[in-house]
C-alpha cells in the first residue's frame, strides 16, 4: 500500500483465517482507497491548472477579463465535479457491502431471492446466524453509506423522507457531499464487513 492511500489496511491474520472473505474485502478497499485518493486530489489539480495557464497568460501581456471570468465558472464546475464523484464513490462503497452480502449468503447456504435488496439479506443472515448487525461495529455508518446512496439515485442528491428521518434535516436540501468524512465512512465499512467475515462458516 502507497502512503497516499491512508486509512486502508489489509486483513489482520485473524479476519483472514478460515474464510475467502477477508482477502476478498481487503482487495476491494484497497482499490477504494485509491478511488478516493483520486477523488481528494481532483479539485486542487484543477486549480493549480488554471493557476498555471493565467500566470503563463499573463507574463506574455494583457489578459482580458472574460479569461478571469471563465477561471470562476471553472472552479465552480469543478467543486460540482467534486460533489458527483463522492456521491459516486458513495454508491460504489455501499454496492461493495451489498456484494459482500450476497456472496457471503451463497456461502452459508443463506436463501435470498435474486436482486434482494439490503434489507432482504441483512433480515436473512441475522435470522439464519443469530446475529444482530446493531452490535457490528460500524453499522452507523453503513446505514448512513445507504441513505447517502439512495438519496443520488432516486433524489437528485437531496435529502428524502428516509434521510430526514434519520438525520433530521430538512427535505429536499441538498446533501454536500464533498463534506462527508470518506476516509471515516471507508475504514468503519470495512470493519463492518470484517466483523462479517467473522461468521461466515465455510
Amino acid at each position: 500500500m502507497t502512503d497516499s492511500s491512508e486509512g486502508f489496511k489489509w486483513p489482520s491474520a485473524k479476519e483472514a483465517k478460515y474464510t475467502w472473505m477477508g482477502l476478498a474485502i481487503g482487495c476491494d478497499f484497497n482499490m477504494l482507497s485509491q478511488y478516493l485518493d483520486v477523488i481528494r486530489n481532483h479539485r486542487s489539480r484543477i486549480q493549480n491548472d488554471i493557476k498555471a495557464y493565467i500566470n503563463d497568460l499573463e507574463k506574455d501581456g494583457n489578459v482580458p477579463q472574460e479569461i478571469y471570468e471563465a477561471k470562476i465558472d471553472e472552479m465552480d464546475l469543478a467543486k460540482e465535479t467534486e460533489r458527483v464523484m463522492y456521491a459516486c464513490f458513495g454508491i460504489s462503497v455501499f454496492s461493495v457491502i451489498e456484494n459482500t452480502l450476497r456472496k457471503f449468503c451463497m456461502n452459508n447456504s443463506i436463501t435470498v431471492v435474486d436482486r434482494a435488496d439490503w434489507g432482504i439479506k441483512r433480515n436473512a443472515i441475522e435470522q439464519n446466524l443469530n446475529v444482530d448487525f446493531k452490535t457490528f461495529p460500524g453499522i452507523d455508518e453503513v446505514t448512513e453509506l445507504r441513505l447517502l446512496s439512495n438519496c443520488f439515485k432516486h433524489n437528485g442528491g437531496r435529502v428524502d423522507s428516509e434521510f430526514k428521518k434519520q438525520y433530521g434535516t430538512t427535505l429536499n436540501n441538498e446533501i454536500k457531499y464533498e463534506n462527508k468524512d470518506w476516509k471515516n465512512l471507508v475504514l468503519k465499512t470495512q470493519q463492518f464487513l470484517n466483523e462479517l467475515a467473522q461468521k461466515n462458516v465455510l
